[in-house]
């Protein structure tokens, strides 16, 4: 039994299993969540987009599924100092703790609405593969790891 199992919250150890499970999918240089396509099946050009494979639409559902993308400011947290860390930098995040893991799904997640081939591109740069691998360092651990992104307190008085 690892150290520390048991104090590990059963949705964050959901979650955590969940995306450490692409661990090995994610290893593979040849993993794809699909291509940009530029052509309907009859022909007629259309303006790009990206078209999900069954790995993309997979890994999509999951980060709705167990909890993953979650609501905060994701953009003004990716803009931020600890968000371009974490988005441009792979190995950034063998020191995530479970809420910036959340934090960063959310924003790939979140950032494929607004621009096609978000998902695909941190693949290809690793960040996917760098917290698939830090969810499994955290559920070898199994020390308390909250997964849920802390919300601001408001004081419930009108500003």
């Amino acid at each position: 039994m690892a150290r520390g199992q048991g104090r590990l919250a059963e949705k964050d150890r959901k979650r955590l299993e969940a995306l450490a499970g692409y661990a090995t999918i994610f290893r593979d240089p040849n993993a794809r969540f699909g291509e940009i396509k530029t052509e309907l099946s009859d022909g007629t050009l259309q303006l790009p987009w990206f078209e999900f494979n069954e790995l993309g639409k997979r890994f999509l559902n999951m980060t709705y599924d167990v909890g993953w993308v979650q609501s905060f400011d994701w953009p003004s947290w990716a803009e931020g100092a600890e968000g371009k860390r974490f988005l441009a930098d792979p190995t950034a995040a063998a020191s995530a703790t479970g809420a910036q893991i959340a934090k960063i799904i959310t924003a790939c997640v979140r950032g494929e609405r607004f621009c096609d081939g978000t998902l695909e591109q941190t693949l290809e740069r690793k960040v996917l593969l760098g917290i698939a691998e830090r969810a499994e360092a955290l559920l070898t651990k199994g020390d308390p790891c909250p997964t849920t992104i802390a919300q601001p307190r408001r004081s419930g008085r009108a500003e």
